[in-house]
C-alpha cells in the first residue's frame, strides 16, 4: 500500500498529512516543521499532498524562493493586468466624462436651434415668384431684413437725455457758480 511507504525524510504519507494539517493548524514544532520541509523536498511524495509541495518549499527556503507569487510567468501577468487597470480606469473615467459632456452640450446646442428656428414656424419668403417654407433657406433672408429694421429703428428713435443729463442740466442752469457745476460733475455723477 503507498501510505506505509517511505521518503528521504523517514517520514511516511500518513505522517506526513497529519504533520501538514497540525502545520496549518500552526501545532508544529521546528523539528516536525524541518521534517515536513523533507518529506515536501523529496521527489516521493503522496499525490494528495502535492498541492502543498510549493508553500513548503516556500517556507523551507526562507519565504524566497518556489513562491506561486515570486515565479517570473505568474507574476508579471498579475502584475501587468493590475496595472493596466490602474492606468486604464482613471483613463476610461476622463473619456467617458469628457463624452457625457460633449454629448450633452450637442443635445443643448440641438435644443437651442430648435427653438431659434421654432419662432419662425410659419414664415415664409417668395423669391422669384414662388413660396419657400424651409426654415434653413430662409433664414439668412429672415436674419438680414431684422437687420434692417433694427437700423432703421436707430435712426428713427429720438435722442432722448437721460434722468441724470436732465438733473444736471437743471443744477447747471439754475446756479451760474463753476465751482458748484463742478462739484456736482465730480461727486454725484461720475
Amino acid at each position: 500500500m503507498k501510505a506505509k511507504k517511505k521518503n528521504i525524510s523517514n517520514l511516511s504519507d500518513i505522517e506526513a498529512k497529519r504533520l501538514t494539517s497540525a502545520f496549518m493548524d500552526g501545532n508544529t514544532t521546528l523539528e516536525q516543521e524541518s521534517e515536513l520541509y523533507r518529506y515536501y523536498s523529496s521527489a516521493n511524495i503522496a499525490p494528495e499532498l502535492e498541492e502543498f509541495r510549493d508553500m513548503m518549499l516556500w517556507y523551507s527556503n526562507g519565504l524566497k524562493s518556489h513562491s506561486p507569487d515570486n515565479l517570473p510567468v505568474q507574476k508579471s501577468g498579475k502584475r501587468l493586468l493590475r496595472n493596466l487597470i490602474r492606468i486604464m480606469t482613471p483613463i476610461a473615467a476622463a473619456i467617458a466624462v469628457v463624452a457625457a459632456f460633449y454629448m450633452n452640450r450637442t443635445q443643448v446646442e440641438d435644443t437651442m436651434a430648435d427653438d431659434i428656428y421654432a419662432q419662425y414656424d410659419g414664415c415664409y419668403i417668395i423669391r422669384n415668384g414662388e413660396k419657400i417654407t424651409d426654415k434653413e433657406t430662409i433664414m439668412p433672408t429672415i436674419l438680414k431684413s431684422e437687420e434692417y429694421c433694427m437700423m432703421l429703428e436707430k435712426k428713427a428713435t429720438p435722442v432722448i437725455p437721460t434722468p441724470d443729463e436732465i438733473l444736471f442740466e437743471a443744477i447747471s442752469s439754475q446756479y451760474n457758480d463753476p465751482a458748484i457745476i463742478e462739484y456736482v460733475s465730480k461727486n454725484v455723477f461720475y
